[in-house]
């Protein structure tokens, strides 16, 4: 008898006379393509860990672009490792191949291996659905010639979801899935499912009671979700329990993030869906939006315009703007207008004798309350009015509060007895759990506190950059707004299609921020000038040892662009005037700026690639080993320079461009903000990574160094 063979993919043996219809079989068809999907993503991909201190997402891209085109870079805040997969399989070699430093500490790179069994397959991919087609809503939007209703119609027609019923289909399925394991569950759709905001293209957000406790929780009582197993072996043992491939396909489970979720497709109905079990509180979100819509029938259209451009100009999504951030931030505008269109979440609180508890946050509302305002705004104005706010809103100092319907200050969450009255379970919270409590983050560079859940940040992941993209393209916007309500009584039949059209972006400057903290130097006192020793009584106050600390930090930048960069420096002080703040789209730079110098502009123009070929000229010159960190790397660049100088056939700079140095107060700070000028071939992109990851270090070093010759002196 002849020996069976075995097909190494499938993990199956056959029969000789069976191998050629195995091979040519679906599945086995399968299995080779998912295979060549998984060698292909490891020979672009790379493993690497080796991180030290908080890592920045997009500061991390910006250092492996210098490498090639990424497709996509993941990292794990946990475990501090990130995956990149490159487009092109030279960038992951040339990564390979390289000594790699990050903020002055070595890399350890290695190739990708994807460890996930074959039949498992990758994460799911997006099901088929209708993408964004702008040429064709443009079009569309071009053939109104009447008011702005019409229009909106136009609009709607395009990317508005109308049949919500095959949400419906999804639950119960889920349900009937999950009752097996889970007698009594229940599945409760959020999100813009039940808001009436969603688009044809929208996921469908899922919230899976397991013992229906959001049942009693939407009727009135304190509960906490009994959940009874963890999170991470509820969703584990889920993805087991959608083992039906007529049902569900492509199912995903994410165990150990912040909410824990499973992802799958819905096969009847094609929808994407996210599924979660952590608690209720989503639920209650949607329900409080689908309240507010209910209050003025402006608010629809002002939410789907909104939301709408903010896709379009890639403003929201993953490590951007969440669409629920969004909508808060829309529905905050409308609450703090001078008459306002709808009532703050505080208010609706007020009078409920059922109260809601979830997680304990108060998340009940008055639904009786009747609408009642006298705010006669279009919908265009309102439009309008939205992108002015917060092209200007004052990010660094304020917190978006739509509970209270004002913004408030930072600082005054760092004592929370002087919050308002409304705020009284975050209060609360705050003093029963003592020093364990986590409270809301107002240190992230855009605070929006959620409505009910009062410590939560909802936008601590936007970074600086987002934020800056996203106050520049609402400057353009409302440039637009402007243009088209002043032209006619009303919007003219342009008004839309000018707001989304590409000439309304804002002119992009490639920019590269650098922060520099130092809050931890304000005890030191340091002299101004180390040949003459300060007097203690010129730095005893606060501000005047920021003075000293801003200062020194300025000095020692030039230094390093001088001496260690090699650039030619010319220094100009920064004007305060609105016109740069209109020009660059920055917060008031007016506003927490220590006169000390104030803000700084510095041009550069580099000759020579310091910052490249470093490391290997210490095996080419001797280096005590005793000397200083900055002086090492001074005598580096005077080897790479000298190099450079004998080699040299043009006297073009090769990289030109500008440094906003801006002190900060609260915390105390400096950001460096590089903007490109000009510069060949994407140079300016590398020596800005490179800049990102040495400038912070090699300044605290020098602070460090100043702060010791400072005691000495006293």
């Amino acid at each position: 008898m002849e020996n069976p063979l075995k097909c190494e993919i499938c993990k199956v043996d056959m029969p000789n006379v069976c191998w050629e219809s195995h091979l040519q079989g679906k599945k086995h068809q399968r299995g080779v393509l998912l295979l060549q999907q998984k060698r292909d993503a490891e020979d672009r991909g790379i493993y690497v860990k080796g991180f030290r201190g908080p890592v920045n997402q997009e500061h991390l891209k910006a250092f492996f672009r210098q490498f090639g085109q990424i497709r996509k870079l993941t990292y794990d805040r946990q475990s501090k490792f990130a995956i990149v997969q490159f487009s092109e399989r030279q960038s992951a070699q040339m990564c390979l191949s390289k000594e790699l430093y990050y903020r002055g500490h070595v890399l350890h790179v290695k190739q990708r291996e994807i460890r996930a069994p074959l039949n498992q397959g990758p994460c799911p991919q997006k099901a088929t659905s209708e993408e964004f087609d702008h040429v064709k809503i443009t079009t569309a939007l071009s053939l109104c010639e009447d008011n702005f209703e019409v229009q909106f119609a136009a609009l709607l027609n395009e990317i508005h979801l109308s049949d919500y019923s095959k949400y419906g289909m999804v639950c119960r399925h889920l349900e009937s899935t999950f009752s097996v394991a889970f007698p009594g569950c229940k599945a409760y759709p959020f999100g813009s499912a039940v808001t009436g905001l969603a688009f044809k293209w929208s996921d469908l957000d899922v919230f899976m009671d397991l013992n229906d406790v959001a049942a009693t929780q939407l009727e009135g009582g304190s509960v906490s979700l009994p959940v009874p197993e963890s999170l991470n072996n509820v969703v584990n043992h889920a993805k087991k329990l959608f083992r039906k491939p007529y049902l569900f396909s492509k199912v995903f489970a994410i165990p150990k993030a912040k909410t824990p979720i499973v992802k799958f497709i819905h096969k009847p109905t094609n929808i994407n869906c996210d599924l979660s079990f952590k608690n209720a509180l989503g639920v209650n979100n949607s329900a409080l939006i689908k309240f507010y819509l209910s209050l003025d029938p402006r608010l629809k259209p002002f939410l789907i315009v909104i939301k709408y451009w903010a896709k379009k100009n890639d403003l929201s999504g993953q490590c951007k703007l969440s669409n629920y951030a969004l909508i808060m931030i829309a529905l905050f505008y409308v609450q703090q207008l001078e008459v306002p269109i709808i009532p703050p979440v505080a208010t609706l609180q007020e009078g409920v004798d059922n109260k809601v508890i979830i997680d304990g946050w108060e998340c009940s509302i008055n639904t009786n309350i009747s609408p009642q305002n006298s705010n006669r705004m279009s919908v265009p104005e309102m439009l309008c009015g939205f992108f002015k706010f917060f092209s200007t809103f004052d990010y660094q100092m304020n917190v978006i509060c739509p509970l209270v319907g004002t913004s408030v200050p930072k600082s005054v969450f760092h004592t929370p007895e002087e919050l308002p009255e409304a705020m009284k379970h975050y209060k609360e919270y705050m003093s029963t759990c003592g020093s364990d409590s986590v409270g809301l983050r107002v240190d992230c560079d855009m605070c929006v506190q959620d409505a009910f859940e009062l410590r939560h940040n909802v936008t601590s992941g936007v970074s600086s950059k987002v934020l800056e993209n996203f106050k520049k393209y609402c400057e353009a916007a409302a440039k637009a707004c402007d243009e088209e309500l002043s032209s006619t009584d009303s919007a003219g039949p342009t008004f839309l299609k000018k707001l989304f059209d590409e000439s309304t972006k804002p002119v992009e400057l490639p920019l590269c921020h650098i922060t520099i903290p130092l809050e931890k130097y304000l005890t030191c006192k340091f002299p101004q000038n180390l040949d003459s020793p300060q007097d203690e009584s010129s730095a005893s106050t606060e501000d005047e040892l920021r003075k000293g600390l801003y200062k020194s930090v300025l000095k020692f930048l030039i230094e390093i662009f001088e001496d260690i960069m090699k650039f030619e420096v010319q220094i100009e002080e920064f004007e305060h005037n609105s016109k740069i703040q209109k020009l660059e789209g920055q917060s008031d730079i007016g506003e927490n700026v220590l006169d000390c110098g104030g803000v700084t502009e510095i041009h550069c123009s580099g000759y020579c690639k310091t910052w490249t070929g470093r490391k290997h000229v210490p095996k080419k010159v001797e280096l005590p080993a005793n000397m200083v960190t900055i002086m090492k790397e001074k005598i580096i660049s005077d080897f790479l320079f000298k190099k450079f100088k004998e080699q040299a056939s043009t006297c073009d700079p090769v990289v030109t461009f500008r440094c906003i140095f801006r002190p900060k107060k609260e915390p105390t700070r400096v950001i460096l903000e590089l903007s490109d000028k000009k510069s060949y071939k994407g140079d300016f992109k590398v020596l800005a990574g490179f800049l990102n990851g040495r400038v912070p270090i090699w300044i605290e070093r020098c602070m460090t160094w100043q702060q010791q010759v400072a005691k000495k002196q006293v």
